[in-house]
């Protein structure tokens, strides 16, 4: 069971995924993971996390993709340190728990 790095959040059931998994707020996800709110977008719109609409407008993150995703960015890092910001928009997502 992994750790909970955010509060308690809604849980649907992720197409995607094809399971059921909890959705998080693209604010806490730019809180937690330490990238800007355009980088977690730019991941929406090449599909590269998972995400929905809620009936009120606000899109939500499903949280087992970021943890499916996390690992490339963490593996590909090292090979592109010159342009960080860059690095951290064009591949998928580093995702650390803590606790």
């Amino acid at each position: 069971m992994r750790p909970r790095l955010f509060p308690p959040m809604a849980s649907f059931h992720c197409k995607q995924c094809d399971k059921q998994t909890r959705f998080l707020q693209i604010s806490l996800v730019v809180q937690a993971i330490g990238v800007s709110r355009s980088t977690v977008y730019y991941w929406m719109e090449h599909a590269w996390v998972h995400w929905m609409e809620l009936p009120s407008g606000r899109r939500v993150i499903c949280e087992e993709s970021l943890f499916h995703h996390a690992r490339c960015m963490d593996a590909n890092l090292h090979l592109r340190k010159k342009n960080f910001s860059e690095t951290v928009r064009k591949c998928p997502i580093m995702y650390n728990p803590v606790g």
